[in-house]
């Protein structure tokens, strides 16, 4: 439903600022999905704005499937979500604000100027994607953002370079199995993700399928011109990884690994035990199955030139905090189990 009125029935010119809420259907079954983005979407290489005091994407659509891919690893009770906005190959505009105020939008980066920012919330399996033959780019700013089991896709499947994903807030939290991922399938390189907070940037928890929140930012081509990853840029006053979540920055073919970046003005710290499918897999080949825990996971920073791989090189890891904890087995490294090269770890 589409309402037409002038800008102040809508709170935009006041303190009453008008509140955009977006539900999906929840679960959809194979046989009955259409193949098609649920939720609201534009066609190819277009884009999407939604601008309010308050949004909420809640109850995505999803359906339940086998993953499998090339690597061996199989997950037959995957949740695939299908989207609550989305824009393939185009650009998606999210912006919050909580005070009188103006939000330029146009075919740049969002800016919410002095405004006050509002809070952004998406939860449920809810999907915020721009993926295509090359990503688009997201663009969110806000407050405060909270993703509650939901994902943030820019994947880049053909040879045009992706975009990548955007997020400045006072708080970011990516909660309960919650993803950002930029990967790349082809030649295309992939996008850069930048989330950057003025207080806190947080990931934990674990969904019911024991997924915990984590970053991927992965090349999987084996061609010769196999696209590189994109970069990954963290900065906040505090960036905290609890509950075994984790940062995955690697190559499985022929493209190298973009740099990580994190910088805090205080604290950094990983932190936590997990049990995450995917990340137990790829440690089971490395070392071996945990004979005391032989689900577990552990959080922290995993960036390689992984087993399989044909010639990408890892990437380079730097970071710089005032304290810097790593708990429960956390781990930082860069390495390489293929025919590239390693990265280099920086810690300041």
């Amino acid at each position: 439903v589409l309402s037409v009125a002038s800008p102040t029935a809508f709170g935009f010119l006041d303190e009453n600022i008008a509140r955009i809420s977006l539900e999906g259907k929840g679960e959809i079954s194979e046989e009955s999905w259409d193949g098609r983005p649920s939720g609201l979407a534009v066609s190819e290489g277009r884009a999407l704005s939604v601008i309010a005091g308050p949004i909420e994407c809640k109850n995505g659509g999803w359906t339940q499937t086998l993953e499998t891919n090339d690597l061996g690893f199989v997950n037959p009770n995957a949740e695939k979500p299908l989207g609550s906005l989305s824009a393939p190959g185009g650009q998606i505009n999210m912006a919050s604000i909580a005070s009188e105020g103006e939000v330029i939008i146009g075919d740049e980066i969002p800016d919410i100027g002095d405004a006050a920012g509002g809070k952004i919330t998406i939860s449920d399996k809810s999907l915020i994607d721009v993926s295509g033959e090359g990503a688009g780019n997201v663009f969110i700013r806000c407050g405060e953002f909270v993703s509650d089991d939901s994902s943030i896709y820019a994947k880049t499947f053909g040879d045009i370079d992706g975009g990548g994903i955007e997020i400045q807030a006072d708080k970011i939290s990516f909660e309960n199995g919650s993803e950002i991922n930029s990967a790349t399938y082809g030649g295309g390189k992939g996008g850069d993700i930048t989330l950057k907070a003025s207080e806190t940037v947080t990931f934990s928890g674990i969904d019911e399928q024991s997924n915990v929140s984590k970053i991927l930012i992965e090349t999987y081509s084996k061609d010769d011109d196999a696209g590189n990853t994109g970069n990954l840029n963290l900065s906040a006053k505090d960036i905290i990884f609890s509950d075994g979540t984790y940062i995955h920055n690697g190559t499985w073919g022929s493209g190298d690994s973009g740099k990580v970046r994190l910088w805090a003005e205080d604290d950094i710290c990983f932190s936590g035990i997990g049990y995450d499918h995917y990340l137990n897999y790829y440690l089971q080949i490395y070392m071996n199955e945990n004979p005391i825990y032989p689900d577990a996971s552990w959080g922290g920073m995993v960036c390689g030139a992984e087993m399989f791989s044909t010639g990408g090189n890892s990437t380079d890891i730097e970071i710089e905090a005032d304290n810097l904890y790593l708990y429960d087995s956390a781990t930082i490294f860069s390495v390489t189990l293929g025919a590239g090269d390693g990265g280099s770890v920086s810690i300041r």
